[in-house]
């Protein structure tokens, strides 16, 4: 299962969603959105794969990305979750 959670400034709270998300034996995309509080690597630390955006391009955007690599790698579903929990 591939989980994929847009994140933009929500360090504080990604790190337990892509726990969580782990623990169910989730292969967890996250896709930092161009945040500036360390939301990518506190994602990254809990075993989030983090794909980065330069810029903020809002939550669409950031979806677009994660389904198209899930996608890339053969999936043909994938869970969405919020990033603020």
């Amino acid at each position: 299962m591939i989980a994929v959670v847009p994140v933009f400034n929500h360090a504080r709270t990604v790190a337990e969603v892509v726990a969580g998300l782990r623990a169910f034996g989730a292969t967890v995309l996250v896709v930092d959105d161009g945040s500036t509080d360390g939301s990518g690597d506190a994602a990254a630390a809990a075993g989030g794969e983090v794909h980065r955006l330069p810029v903020n391009r809002g939550k669409g955007e950031a979806l677009r990305v994660a389904l198209a690599i899930a996608r890339d790698r053969g999936c043909a579903r994938a869970l969405t979750c919020d990033a603020d929990g």
